[in-house]
């Protein structure tokens, strides 16, 4: 199954198109949340890093992909004339480098590098370069040869490139409508010391006006990050613990709306995905809407993701098709369906569902004979 979660893997064609309509297969609300965090951002002084939080599996990249072309415009519900600059970077690519300002510093010339007849364009490369220069390994840009910094980061000429550097950036920024988002996926998977790392280049190389840095991260990761590169424990540092010291590199943290993952929207979801004809179910509305109702209670009260509900609920249909077993499981008894989900759920993702309880002989002994069917 092809994974969604990140747009910018897709084939440029592919891209253009899907990007015509950004949330056309989001998860209810997602759009909503994108509107409110766009306002938040236009309202925001700047430079500013954000902490953007939720649970491990409920689309982060999913969401930030699309947002970043939000921000651009390149929904054609958006307004064109309120739009901003946006780059999304995926750091765990990067991981293996030696430091995050090599990755940090392309993905911002390469934003300003498709524009290949501005001459104004090499400028900031050039400041990069000077900031990073004198090192052994290097890596090519379309105008400029950018290098692993190494001791020259803390050569006597490392001030001045650095503000040479964020002279260039701010002007860069002033020209793009005064505001650039920058958002760093995958901080939390990177490796602690490399992530750590970020955070101090973030700090101290790229807190320019007009700079807005969103940091993508499961809660409390990067407190967990912390805690295991210096070893903070709560007996050990009660006054200089990983919180703070995170306090000391992020401004402001924002929570995924937690609307995004209701009851609701997992029904919004069930019966999006399960598209099953009224007359499988003896041609009555009611006996479908209690199936994807009492499906609907299994995912939300087994506390999965919203992936994890995407891949379950893909692979079931799959299953049933394969099999050829769709009459049979809802024609017949009317809840018969309700049964067959549930053993499906325990039997093949090890899922218990409080509707197995075994009240009617004949439609649970049927239902199981069924669901060993479908996972065979």
């Amino acid at each position: 199954m092809k994974d969604l979660a990140n747009i910018y893997k897709f084939d440029k064609k592919e891209h253009e198109e899907y990007v015509k309509d950004l949330w056309h297969d989001a998860r209810p609300g997602m759009d909503g949340f994108a509107k409110e965090l766009k306002e938040k951002i236009r309202a925001m002084d700047t430079p500013k890093v954000v902490a953007l939080e939720s649970f491990f599996g409920q689309g982060k990249t999913f969401f930030l992909t699309r947002f970043c072309e939000y921000l651009k415009g390149k929904d054609s519900d958006s307004d064109k004339e309120d739009k901003l600059s946006c780059i999304y970077l995926d750091l765990f690519e990067s991981d293996c480098e030696p430091t995050p300002l090599l990755a940090i510093g392309r993905g911002i010339l390469n934003e300003y590098y498709q524009d290949k007849s501005s001459s104004k364009r090499s400028k900031l490369g050039k400041k990069l370069k000077n900031l990073v220069k004198n090192s052994s390994v290097s890596f090519g840009l379309p105008c400029v040869q950018v290098q692993i910094p190494l001791n020259s980061l803390f050569s006597p000429e490392r001030e001045k490139n650095v503000l040479d550097f964020k002279n260039e950036l701010r002007r860069l920024i002033s020209e793009k409508n005064g505001k650039l988002v920058l958002i760093v996926d995958e901080l939390d998977r990177c490796d602690p010391h490399y992530a750590v790392q970020t955070l101090k280049i973030i700090k101290h190389f790229f807190d320019v006006e007009g700079l807005i840095i969103i940091l993508a991260s499961t809660e409390d990761q990067l407190d967990r990050i912390c805690k295991h590169y210096y070893g903070f424990t709560p007996e050990k540092n009660k006054d200089k613990n990983s919180e703070r010291y995170i306090g000391k590199f992020i401004d402001i943290k924002i929570a995924m709306d937690i609307r995004l993952f209701s009851l609701q929207a997992y029904k919004d979801l069930v019966e999006k995905h399960i598209t099953i004809p009224v007359d499988y179910f003896n041609g009555t509305e009611k006996y479908k809407m209690d199936f994807i109702e009492s499906v609907s209670n299994m995912l939300h009260n087994a506390k999965i993701s919203i992936r994890e509900l995407l891949k379950i609920l893909n692979q079931w249909k799959e299953d049933v098709k394969r099999c050829g077993l769709r009459n049979e499981i809802f024609s017949s008894y009317f809840d018969l369906a309700e049964y067959v989900f549930s053993f499906y759920l325990k039997l093949k993702y090890g899922i218990d569902s409080d509707y197995l309880v075994e009240t009617h002989k004949n439609p649970y002994e049927k239902a199981l004979e069924i669901a060993k069917k479908l996972i065979s």
